[in-house]
C-alpha cells in the first residue's frame, strides 16, 4: 500500500496568537509572525508522523496491490471522516467504481468490507495498484478543533525550536525535542501501520 496526501491543510493546528502566547511574543509584535507560522507548520507535520493522526482535516490517495485474499482492506488513516471513493482496475483493465461495500470508521484502521454475501471484485492480473481508496480524515478545519494534546505537542515543539536553532547536549544527552513532548506522544500515538509514510509530492 501507498498513502499519499492529496491536499494541504488550510489552517494552522495552533493559531499564531496561541503560538506567540506560549513563547511570550507579544501579539502586536510581528517581526517573528513568519518564522513561527513556519515552525507550527513544521511542528504540525512532525506531530502527525509521530502520533500517526491527522491533524488538520485533508484528503488522501490510498493504492494497494489488489484487494484483500480474506478479511477487510484496513486503511491508516484517523481520524477517518470519510470515504469518498473507491475504484479499481477490472479484468478487462476499465477503471470501476466500487459502489457496493460496508465501512467501520469507528476504529483504527479503518476497516472496509464487502456487502453482506458478496466478495470483493477480481483485478486485471498484473496491473499496478489496481485498487483505489480516497478519504477524508482530521480532526477539524481550524485549530478549535484540535484535541489539546496535540496542540500541547505543537506548541513545545515551536518554543523548542524557537528558542534552540540545533539539537542542544545536557550532560551528554543530545535532545532534538523536549521530554514532555515524548510523554504526550505516548499517550496519542495510534500504532498501526507505523511503517507507511505519507508522500507529499505531485
Amino acid at each position: 500500500m501507498q498513502l499519499k496526501k492529496l491536499t494541504n491543510p488550510t489552517a494552522l493546528a495552533v493559531s499564531l496568537a496561541d503560538a506567540k502566547d506560549h513563547l511570550r511574543v507579544e501579539r502586536d509584535d510581528t517581526d517573528f509572525d513568519l518564522d513561527i507560522e513556519s515552525l507550527i507548520l513544521a511542528a504540525q507535520d512532525y506531530v502527525e508522523s509521530e502520533t500517526h493522526l491527522t491533524s488538520i482535516t485533508v484528503s488522501y490517495q490510498a493504492t494497494f496491490d489488489g484487494f484483500p485474499e480474506d478479511g477487510p482492506m484496513k486503511i491508516p488513516g484517523w481520524p477517518m471522516i470519510s470515504i469518498d471513493s473507491i475504484t479499481y482496475v477490472d479484468e478487462i483493465g476499465a477503471q470501476v467504481p466500487l459502489n457496493s461495500y460496508q465501512s467501520d470508521l469507528s476504529q483504527s484502521p479503518v476497516l472496509i468490507c464487502p456487502d453482506v454475501g458478496e466478495e470483493w471484485p477480481v483485478t486485471q492480473e498484473g496491473a499496478l495498484r489496481p485498487v483505489v481508496v480516497t478519504f477524508t480524515a482530521g480532526y477539524g478545519a481550524d485549530d478549535l478543533s484540535m484535541p489539546p494534546m496535540l496542540k500541547a505537542m505543537v506548541k513545545l515543539l515551536v518554543a523548542h525550536w524557537f528558542k534552540n536553532r540545533e539539537a542542544i547536549s545536557n550532560k551528554g544527552v543530545v535532545t532534538t525535542y523536549p521530554l514532555a513532548f515524548e510523554a504526550l506522544r505516548d499517550q496519542v500515538r495510534v500504532n498501526e501501520f507505523v511503517e507507511f509514510k505519507v508522500d507529499t509530492d505531485d
